[in-house]
């Protein structure tokens, strides 16, 4: 702007004096006119309730511009005034500037990066905007910082841990936004501050520890609203207790029956079924209450009730049933087996020996009536056996074994002169003695070896053989029936 000169015509007083003229130069422009005009017209001015008169390069009068004695602004006070659109970045050519008041307005678009340059910004109030992206870490550079105001906006991602390096802060007020992530331990470190409201975000995580220091030191603060934190954001109950800090063991105990199946450190309840009474971790089934270390097993249910890696070990047998993999099955033992050692002529008793007895098993002979613990029984005449075993819980085979004794010779009367043994089961005649040295045939076939004969079929057969007596030979032949 050019410079007007006025000139003033002074008339003296006094009559015949002659008349006198000076100029006056106006104020010079001030040396933030440039940046003031750039950023009303990024903010829309023309649109402003309370407008500039930009033609006026001395600011002078300009709504809520503040400037200190030497003409540099110290404070841009435009809330509730119609601004929109970025905040542009020329605003940090305003290196003078300690407030920032524009609540209420219409800006947008993120935090200028380069407001960290402000260093001597005392006040920075941007609440009720719709201004975007994350809160700038760069904003911790700001030492002289007493009041952050950034709430009822559209911010998003953490809260930058440089915060709580601004040691001169007094007021942090960012709520309302959609602000995440946990809160920072560093905004325990600030040691003046007064107020805090981080109220409504969706803020998660524990309160930290280091935040105790605030505890005693805040006025007023607000965390509600954050679901994800504990309580929802109760941190009075922080204050008061342990509750919300990191260092709390919760046990999982769905069933309540005071054996925890898993233990786990959190701020909070990790959800339900989780207490804080310290409990055992040694539960292996948190759905039911009754399964547990030290709980009765004795259910023949196929379930590790006491938690041993045993299954029905506490089962107490019923009569002859046992619990098998979870099922009742009959403890009686197996059937018998046997083997038999006939008699012969030579030795005319039989002997029966068990193949499967168990060794504290006892045997019958006699279908139950007297038992042994012997596998084998001697001495046994020619008959029918009937053979039970029975286990050490008083069981008894569930059928009997049969066995037969044979007879082992049956003598056979062969006209009075000589004799044969006949084995009425092995159909087999035998001589008694040597023919002395004649010869001895059933229906005239030799003898099969030195005295057995072939077995010999129902019916009537002819024996005969010879007697020497020398020098006579004398051959006798009769007929026997063999029979059943």
């Amino acid at each position: 702007m050019n410079t007007i000169y006025l000139i003033l015509t002074l008339w003296t007083a006094f009559a015949g004096k002659d008349s006198r003229s000076i100029s006056i130069t106006p104020p010079p422009c001030s040396p933030d006119y440039e940046t003031l005009k750039a950023f009303y017209l990024a903010t829309d001015g023309p649109h402003w309730i309370h407008t500039w008169d930009i033609n006026d390069c001395t600011v002078t009068g300009w709504h809520g511009v503040e400037k200190d004695r030497y003409g540099r602004v110290i404070s841009l006070g435009l809330p509730s005034n119609n601004l929109s659109g970025i905040i542009p970045d020329v605003i940090s050519q305003l290196s003078y500037l300690q407030n920032i008041q524009m609540a209420g307005n219409h800006l947008n678009g993120i935090i200028p990066e380069n407001l960290s340059s402000l260093t001597n910004l005392q006040y920075l109030t941007l609440e009720n905007n719709q201004l975007q992206g994350n809160i700038s870490a760069s904003l911790g550079l700001l030492p002289n910082l007493i009041t952050l105001n950034l709430s009822q906006n559209q911010l998003n991602g953490n809260i930058p841990n440089q915060l709580g390096s601004l040691s001169n802060l007094k007021h942090l007020v960012l709520n309302n936004n959609l602000l995440n992530g946990s809160i920072p331990a560093q905004l325990g470190s600030l040691s003046n501050l007064k107020n805090i409201y981080l109220n409504s975000n969706q803020l998660s995580g524990c309160f930290p520890d280091n935040l105790r220091h605030l505890c005693n030191q805040l006025t007023y603060y607000d965390f509600i609203h954050n679901p994800s934190l504990p309580g929802g954001g109760d941190f009075a109950s922080f204050c008061s207790s342990q509750s919300g800090s990191g260092s709390i063991t919760w046990y999982l105990d769905a069933d309540h029956d005071d054996h925890a199946i898993s233990d786990t450190i959190s701020c909070n309840s990790p959800g339900t079924g989780y207490t804080t009474t310290r409990l055992p971790i040694d539960d292996c089934n948190d759905d039911n209450a009754s399964i547990h270390p030290g709980a009765p097993d004795y259910t023949c249910d196929g379930i590790d009730d006491d938690c041993d890696g045993l299954l029905d070990e506490d089962f107490t047998p019923m009569t002859c049933l046992i619990c098998l993999h979870g099922m009742m099955s009959n403890n009686s033992p197996e059937n018998a087996t046997f083997t038999i050692i006939q008699p012969t002529c030579a030795n005319p008793t039989g002997t029966i020996t068990i193949t499967n007895k168990a060794p504290l098993d006892s045997v019958s002979f006699d279908n139950g009536i007297t038992y042994q613990l012997s596998s084998t029984k001697l001495n046994l005449t020619p008959g029918n056996y009937l053979i039970l075993i029975k286990n050490i819980y008083g069981c008894s085979s569930l059928e009997s074994a049969f066995a037969r004794v044979l007879t082992a010779c049956v003598p056979v009367c062969i006209n009075g002169l000589d004799s044969v043994y006949y084995n009425d089961d092995t159909h087999i005649v035998t001589p008694i003695g040597s023919p002395s040295g004649g010869f001895f045939k059933v229906d005239n076939a030799p003898l099969a070896g030195d005295y057995w004969l072939q077995h010999l079929s129902l019916g009537m057969h002819t024996v005969s053989y010879s007697i020497i007596i020398p020098p006579y030979t004398t051959v006798v032949s009769r007929q026997i029936r063999i029979r059943q």
